[in-house]
């Protein structure tokens, strides 16, 4: 019964530990696996992203998506379903603005308020501009959770040098 339990605390333990617990290993030159990159962006009270997305339809990136001005309270009643924005559009008019939507909404703890996790970028959509061939636009992703055990089991995957 002891080793049952042990197992089982164990396995909640593993299912708990955030992405950057991860047991990866580091990705080398010479290998075949794929390679996840982190993201760390931060979030302003107009849900606009400091970084640019490391947009790929497909690619898994472990995001570290923190709201700085957001205290426990208002870190708890944020809900999920949330897009946030990257501007492209401030710096050149040509250029399409990037949103992406997350489901899952924002926990409190010793770092603030944040995401934190492995997340795939969905099926890229996008929307023009008002006219033909205006060239501005909006780029929309989807972020889907993966889940910790599925990285690890599947064996195809590396953490960058970035996240040591």
């Amino acid at each position: 019964m002891k080793r049952l339990l042990g197992v089982f605390v164990g396995l909640g333990l593993l299912m708990a530990a955030s992405a950057s617990a991860l047991e990866l290993p580091f990705c080398q030159p010479d290998d075949d696996l794929i390679p996840i990159p982190r993201w760390e962006v931060e979030v302003d009270s107009q849900y606009q992203l400091s970084t640019v997305p490391p947009a790929q339809e497909g690619r898994i990136v472990h995001l570290l998506l923190s709201f700085p001005d957001l205290d426990r309270d208002a870190c708890t009643v944020l809900s999920g379903g949330k897009n946030f924005l990257y501007p492209f559009s401030e710096d050149d008019p040509e250029s399409a603005d990037i949103v992406i939507t997350i489901r899952e909404a924002p926990t409190y703890g010793s770092r603030g308020c944040m995401v934190d996790g492995l997340y795939a970028f969905g099926e890229l959509e996008e929307a023009g501009g008002e006219e033909e061939g205006d060239g501005a636009g909006v780029v929309r992703f989807q972020l889907h959770l993966q889940p910790d055990w599925s990285i690890l089991e599947s064996g195809r995957f590396c953490k960058m040098v970035q996240e040591g």
